[in-house]
């Protein structure tokens, strides 16, 4: 079974950077939309001066998966190898431009200097009434989110990646972790060999948050969010006979758990698990225990574990609690 190990913070510093610089695009239509069209734009520093050599991507947000092709390199898998739409560098007046064939859809344009210490990040939205924008942006350093990543999420060969960016950071277990993020508002997605994309739901708050539960990252600032992050506590180890013999249990033996907390308030439901048996998710009151009769059916040294997850988000579950030993005899 898993256990909910906490791993210290991995720490990012980032310097204080005074140098901003500022980035304009503008994009006009060489035809429909499914049809190529030019993007085109300038990255310049705060001196208006061009930045060259910084690498600029256009991103489709609903098919672009940073990693995708990083795990099937380390995991055999045959994951969708996604690419950016289109990607270029600028020359050396920090001017850009390329040409794709894009379809309706939101799109961003992400790019960073060869050292990463600047970034660019904005989306464009791509319809078939649009044939020209133009965007203003500024390139700043960037900042940091620290999240947390519970068991019910982990998962094997983990990444975690800035939805519209190439960001990513590697999970490779339960715990906290850093990943570098472009100032603005991000979104985060844990994606991994052995599950689905998941959104990294953040609670909305007037600092941490916009009404959509995206991120508001600021320039050369860690933003600590792993407490905020829906969270169930582990359950207490189980309760009850230890020494159990088959000739007198009757119509079985009780084991008893609780305490897990919801850090969202959430009510909770738990489950107890032992020998070949798993009971039903059971909601109990706050402060009131759960329990579970099991029939053992055979001698040997069993483990009775619990787990607790929320009834308003089901995937939501703790790590198993501390093991209960039980020796059965004849």
């Amino acid at each position: 079974m898993k256990t909910n190990n906490l791993i210290c913070p991995l720490l990012i510093a980032f310097g204080l950077l005074t140098a901003l610089s500022g980035c304009t695009e503008s994009v006009s239509s060489g035809g429909e939309i499914g049809n190529p069209i030019t993007i085109t734009g300038k990255v310049v520093d705060k001196n208006n001066h061009g930045m060259s050599s910084m690498k600029v991507y256009l991103l489709n947000t609903e098919t672009f998966n940073p990693i995708a092709a990083l795990l099937n390199e380390k995991t055999g898998k045959t994951y969708e190898a996604t690419h950016p739409a289109a990607e270029t560098i600028t020359d050396s007046n920090g001017v850009y431009s390329f040409t794709a064939t894009i379809k309706q859809a939101e799109y961003h344009i992400f790019g960073q200097s060869t050292d990463t210490a600047l970034m660019i990040h904005h989306i464009i939205w791509v319809s078939d009434t649009v044939k020209k924008m133009a965007v203003m942006d500024t390139a700043v350093a960037p900042g940091a989110v620290v999240v947390g990543i519970t068991d019910s999420i982990f998962a094997p060969n983990g990444y975690v990646f800035v939805k519209g960016s190439l960001l990513f950071a590697k999970i490779d277990s339960v715990g906290r972790k850093t990943v570098r993020c472009p100032a603005g508002l991000v979104s985060l997605m844990y994606y991994s060999a052995a599950a689905d994309s998941t959104i990294l739901t953040i609670p909305s708050s007037d600092t941490t948050s916009d009404t959509t539960g995206q991120i508001i990252v600021k320039e050369s600032t860690v933003v600590d969010l792993s407490s905020q992050m829906h969270r169930i506590s582990k359950p207490q180890r189980p309760t009850g006979d230890t020494i159990v013999y088959l000739s007198s249990q009757g119509n079985g033996v009780q084991y008893s758990t609780g305490m897990a907390v919801s850090n969202h308030g959430d009510a909770i439901e738990y489950r107890i698990i032992g020998d070949t048996t798993s009971s039903p998710w059971t909601v109990v009151v706050s402060g009131a225990m759960m329990t579970y009769s099991i029939q053992w059916s055979s001698t040997g040294t069993y483990t009775v574990l619990a787990q607790a997850r929320s009834i308003n988000d089901t995937t939501i579950r703790s790590a198993f609690s501390e093991p209960l030993t039980v020796t059965v005899k004849q």
